[in-house]
């Protein structure tokens, strides 16, 4: 799926720090329910992704500020 902060300091530096390359899309997970998603657009955003009624749910909880 993708790459694995959890056992890194979640910082201002870390995440400025985070880049993808071509067109693909990438998530990173912070904590458990907890991800990055890194658009190719350059945003970032905080995503929290769950199971309700046996369905794969995701919500976006905020935009990263650059």
């Amino acid at each position: 799926m993708g790459t694995n902060l959890e056992t890194k300091k979640i910082t201002d530096s870390v995440i400025k720090s985070l880049k993808i390359t071509g067109k693909e899309k990438k998530w990173i997970r912070i904590e458990e329910n907890l991800y990055i998603h890194l658009r190719n657009t350059s945003k970032k955003y905080f995503v929290s992704k769950y199971y309700f009624n046996n369905k794969h749910k995701k919500i976006t909880l905020e935009k990263y500020a650059v």
